[in-house]
């Protein structure tokens, strides 16, 4: 009795679904020592230990040939990281570690989503971002919400706080700015190549996802530009094309006059500020100039220019500065610190492993594979900025629940 009255509430009620859902893939503070993603995973650990055919179904997929082989590449791999540091005398072992613990992030990923079911999934994890940005824009209005919430977050620094206000850094989320950026853009993707865009309801949580992403994190720019040039060019029909280009015209102009409403009469002065420099300034450079203006950008490209590696070819097997504060060799482009500490050599295996990682996991009919194909360009270009590769804990539960747990069929409209 007792068994079928937690099925009954947890495993078929989509609400309660989205709430773990959401507490696993944000992964923010919840108690002292035990953050939302760890609490997440005691619950359906207890529904997993009580169901049995939840654990033959849970070993049945990480005993096939596929799940056992990446498991063992990324464990052999952990361990040539390790021995990198080692021959190089660094020993350095920060990437190392993340590498295991990313291991078992994995293998706990396969069996929370094991639990919550596969039946719908995507629309689950797409229903938790949806709500994170609801949270994200009250937020932003509201500075009572934000200090009531701010226990939900991991701190950021004063001079973030400073430059930001309340407009960025205010998701209920262990990840902010580019982390949380990251994940947006691949919801981004999938929600633009899985879901009838020219649905109303889908057409605004595309927009409303798109724009709270965009304020997360500019990067999402291009996530958004990868994601309606694939829907254009593979998805949809000329008649889809034209359909949808007037009504994101028409949705965009509502919420941008809905944006600038609040911008003049909601916002305080430190926000608008931010907005000021942040958005507007960078996008008037953009459409006038040409150039993507922003403080980002420009420490970026000359971090690639004055970038100087000891051993471009064998890497120098150090992640992190002797101190431990921040990154070796003060870059934060995922490439160069791959480079910086395994070489050109080491940051092919990478991306090799990436592609198994998005390929071979899969469910999806080869014949559709445009989900998979988007997910890997836009991770080549991730990592221009910052370092997303297998091991990122923020990418991983939604590799998994949107690629391996998820048939994707493509939307003909």
């Amino acid at each position: 009795m007792v068994r079928n009255t937690i099925k009954f509430n947890i495993l078929n009620n989509n609400a309660i679904k989205t709430i773990l859902v959401f507490m696993f893939v944000f992964a923010f503070p919840l108690f002292p020592y035990i953050n939302s993603i760890k609490f997440a995973l005691i619950i359906v650990t207890f529904l997993f230990l009580v169901k049995k055919n939840l654990q033959i179904r849970f070993f049945k997929i990480i005993r096939s040939k596929r799940i056992i082989y990446y498991l063992l590449i990324i464990f052999i791999f952990s361990f040539y990281t390790l021995l990198i540091t080692i021959l190089n005398k660094e020993f350095d072992f920060s990437l190392f570690y993340k590498q295991i613990s990313s291991l078992f992030l994995t293998l706990l990923s396969f069996l929370f989503f094991v639990v919550i079911d596969k039946k719908d999934i995507d629309k689950i994890i797409i229903n938790a971002f949806v709500f994170q940005s609801i949270l994200i824009i009250i937020a932003i209005l509201s500075k009572d919400f934000y200090e009531y919430t701010s226990f939900f977050r991991f701190p950021i620094t004063a001079q973030q706080l400073e430059s930001y206000g309340r407009f960025r850094g205010n998701a209920i989320s262990g990840y902010q700015f580019y982390g949380i950026g990251v994940m947006y853009g691949f919801i981004i993707i999938y929600f633009a190549l899985t879901q009838n865009l020219l649905l109303i309801k889908n057409l605004i949580i595309f927009i409303l996802i798109t724009i709270v992403g965009i304020i997360s994190s500019r990067l999402v720019i291009f996530a958004f530009i990868m994601s309606i040039l694939f829907w254009f060019f593979f998805i949809s029909s000329i008649k889809s094309k034209i359909r949808f280009t007037i009504l994101f015209l028409l949705f965009s102009l509502l919420s941008f006059s809905i944006l600038k409403y609040s911008y003049y009469h909601y916002l305080g002065e430190k926000t608008v500020r931010v907005i000021n420099y942040q958005i507007l300034l960078p996008l008037n450079n953009l459409i006038e100039k040409g150039e993507l203006n922003a403080s980002s950008v420009d420490k970026l490209t000359l971090m690639y220019k004055k970038v100087h590696f000891n051993n471009i070819l064998f890497g120098d097997g150090r992640y992190v500065e002797e101190n431990g504060r921040g990154y070796y060799g003060n870059v934060d482009a995922g490439y160069l610190r791959m480079i910086y500490y395994y070489g050109i050599f080491g940051l092919l295996i990478l991306i090799l492993i990436q592609i198994l990682f998005i390929f071979n996991l899969t469910q999806i009919k080869k014949s559709n594979i445009m989900i998979m194909i988007s997910f890997f360009f836009y991770f080549l270009l991730i990592n221009i900025k910052g370092d997303v590769f297998y091991f990122s804990n923020n990418t991983i539960p939604l590799i998994v629940g949107l690629i391996y747990f998820k048939d994707y069929v493509p939307t003909k409209c």
